[in-house]
């Protein structure tokens, strides 16, 4: 496998990469689900052991509005961190250069060389209209669709598939 990728970043993509990267991937999610399950929780205890006294009716009333307002709010939440993250990302509209070999990928921007083997990526994530090669974590090289060829892509989808690090999302 000998795929060469030229191309470069947008808002767009940028975007696209975090609003998936911090609804799908991210860790953190599950803590604001857990939080959210706490607060009902928490609402439906008072409830229970107090015997429907007016101060556990406070309670539980208060901790049901804070669950809907953080139920609600986290998408506006979230929109905020993607123009926050945009408006401070050093890559948007910057060039970067793609290698990928059997052997490993080799990402090049004006600034930066890096080279990662095939068993230090962390998972290979299909969308739509990209592929993110997750190196870390949380950080991943974008490796747009519309830039590999449908017989390179194919031999790629075969080689992460075999490699057990593709993980496909409808996104």
């Amino acid at each position: 496998m000998n795929i060469k990728v030229s191309t470069g970043f947008s808002k767009e993509r940028v975007e696209n990469f975090y609003k998936f990267h911090m609804t799908r991937i991210d860790k953190m999610r599950h803590l604001f689900y857990v939080g959210v399950i706490g607060l009902l929780i928490i609402a439906v205890i008072p409830l229970l052991f107090l015997n429907k006294k007016p101060s556990a009716i406070i309670v539980t009333i208060i901790a049901f509005i804070a669950d809907v307002i953080l139920i609600t709010t986290r998408p506006y939440r979230l929109s905020r961190a993607f123009k926050k993250i945009l408006k401070d990302s050093p890559m948007s509209e910057k060039a970067y250069h793609i290698f990928i070999k059997d052997e490993g990928i080799n990402y090049m921007t004006d600034t930066t060389n890096e080279y990662f083997k095939w068993d230090s990526i962390v998972r290979v994530v299909e969308i739509f209209d990209a592929y993110y090669i997750y190196v870390s974590d949380n950080k991943a090289i974008i490796l747009p669709k519309h830039a590999v060829d449908y017989k390179e892509r194919q031999k790629f989808d075969d080689f992460v598939i075999n490699l057990g690090i593709h993980k496909k999302y409808n996104y």
